[in-house]
């Protein structure tokens, strides 16, 4: 992995929220303005019980 590279910074994100039947809902992460061609690199996801409530945060 090349590290000597800027890294990219995004203005906004957008989260979008899978349920599932049989197995632990997902909340995947990712920029609102990422380019087509990245949108399959530039994210991350996290199973339920592994994220909480924003009000919960404040």
């Amino acid at each position: 992995m090349d590290s000597s590279g800027a890294v990219p910074t995004f203005d906004s994100f957008t989260a979008a929220v899978v349920e599932y039947a049989d197995a632990p809902d997902e909340c995947t992460i990712y920029p609102t303005d990422v380019a087509e061609g990245l949108r399959t690199t530039t994210w991350i996801t996290a199973a339920a019980g592994s994220f909480c409530s924003v009000e919960n945060r404040r």
